[in-house]
């Protein structure tokens, strides 16, 4: 599975890497994912994210860990299983657009901006 502030996360960081005026870059992004701040009232994004199961069974894998210094395994500290996908493996990708109610921050001709992105 992969998480919705997976999907949150790195379509932002990809978002931040587009060449385009920076300005504009910076308020696109933070309409469209919202301010980066804990704070309740901030405003939020307009892109919600669901998660994303795949079609195909999961391999599993066991990691160690290993100390530093010497990569050597770490005493006391046991195996890591993990489940795996394998790459090109296949699940489904739902965003939801949903612009806030209409407000001071809300413009009409933003939403097909957005939607052209």
């Amino acid at each position: 599975m992969v998480r919705p502030s997976t999907w949150k996360g790195h379509l932002r960081f990809a978002a931040e890497k587009v060449d385009e005026d920076e300005k504009k870059k910076k308020e696109t992004i933070k309409r469209l994912f919202g301010a980066e701040t804990e704070d309740e009232t901030a405003l939020k994004g307009r892109l919600y994210f669901f998660p994303t199961f795949f079609e195909d069974e999961a391999e599993k894998d066991v990691i160690t860990p290993l100390d530093r210094k010497t990569r050597t395994p770490v005493k006391g500290k046991a195996p890591i299983s993990l489940e795996v996908m394998k790459p090109g493996s296949k699940g489904e990708f739902y965003p939801l657009y949903a612009p806030y109610p209409k407000g001071k921050d809300f413009k009409e001709e933003q939403v097909e901006e957005d939607v052209s992105c």
